[in-house]
């Protein structure tokens, strides 16, 4: 509504595998769910990686909302972990994940 943030994305590219981008944040302001804003965020972080043959996200295990989503924008599940990434690469938060991965296709 151009007065307040919606929503926010962050991704990076994977420093290993340098055709794989990392979805490391997609979050939407909770009252307004349902409104299309993560689907916007995600095809905008989408087309910002042109070198990225693959995206990647980590999802809390118990969040089926979140994983309901991210299977809506295409992406399968590839393994689980039992630390999930944090931002800080060199730390874990601990959070058991469902890593989810798409093929990207430009």
């Amino acid at each position: 509504d151009g007065k307040r943030i919606g929503g926010m994305a962050y991704a990076a590219m994977d420093k290993d595998e340098g055709d794989v981008v990392l979805l490391q944040q997609l979050c939407v302001d909770p009252q307004l769910t349902g409104q299309g804003i993560g689907r916007d965020l995600f095809a905008e972080v989408e087309t910002c990686f042109p070198a990225a043959r693959r995206m990647r996200v980590e999802v809390p295990a118990d969040s089926d909302k979140a994983i309901r989503f991210f299977r809506g924008l295409g992406f399968s599940e590839i393994g689980w972990s039992k630390s999930a990434a944090s931002l800080d690469a060199s730390s874990n938060s601990g959070i058991e994940a469902r890593v989810l991965e798409k093929e990207l296709s430009f």
